[in-house]
């Protein structure tokens, strides 16, 4: 993938300027932070369109911004799991605009993200989170937190029916997965369903201000399963 991406505008690095990225599942998402604040996003909810318009929208949604890549200070990208191709897509993307090591690499595990993102939107009878993420078949990746975002669980690959049987009223379910495995409204919040670059960027702040990084050279997605080739 070529990554060529100029704007004018400021010169120099902003300390806390982060652009997430999210290609992990159906969307190709973009979003600009500043620290913790939400400066601008950018979302296509279209399938396979990943490798056609993420240069082109980062570009745009920069220049809308007045700046360029030289004024980033990290890159956070969904690390998975998802999509096999949507993650190779993100990861070459994220790397390249990290190649010189002057812009740091942020990897955001996405069932991370959208527990991040539902501790905002917690009712009180809510004792836990479970982000769930479809893979193939009728197979779901599922990763129990806790109120305030924290795994208390490893990832999973499980089938839905198995999913199902873990939710609970008290349990709030979140992800692009979470409807094949809700039965009830109580349980499931609409605008958590779909995965963006805002809950990407929203964790992947909170690990700038850490200083949590990865070596954009060795970066890996998780992937989780081996590739499988899909035919008609």
């Amino acid at each position: 993938m070529s990554v060529d991406i100029n704007s004018s505008g400021e010169t120099g690095m902003v300390e806390g300027r982060l652009l997430a990225v999210e290609t992990s599942g159906t969307a190709c998402s973009l979003a600009l932070y500043h620290h913790s604040s939400l400066l601008a996003e950018h979302t296509l909810y279209m399938r396979n369109k990943h490798d056609e318009f993420l240069a082109e929208n980062t570009r745009e949604l920069l220049r809308q911004c007045g700046v360029s890549v030289q004024h980033l200070e990290a890159v956070a990208v969904s690390a998975g799991p998802g999509s096999f191709t949507g993650l190779r897509i993100g990861a070459a993307f994220a790397k390249g605009l990290c190649f010189d090591s002057r812009i740091q690499l942020i990897a955001v595990e996405t069932t991370a993200s959208l527990a991040r993102a539902a501790v905002h939107c917690l009712f009180p009878h809510h004792t836990s989170i479970l982000s769930v993420v479809p893979s193939h078949r009728d197979l779901v990746y599922i990763q129990n937190f806790d109120r305030s975002g924290t795994a208390m669980t490893e990832v999973q690959l499980v089938a839905a029916d198995e999913a199902k049987k873990r939710v609970s009223d008290e349990m709030l379910v979140c992800g692009p997965g979470a409807d094949a495995i809700t039965t009830t409204e109580s349980v499931s919040i609409p605008g958590l369903n779909r995965v963006n670059a805002r809950f990407v960027g929203l964790l992947g702040s909170e690990l700038l201000a850490k200083r949590i990084f990865v070596p954009a050279d060795e970066f890996v997605p998780s992937y989780q399963q081996e590739f499988e080739v899909h035919t008609k």
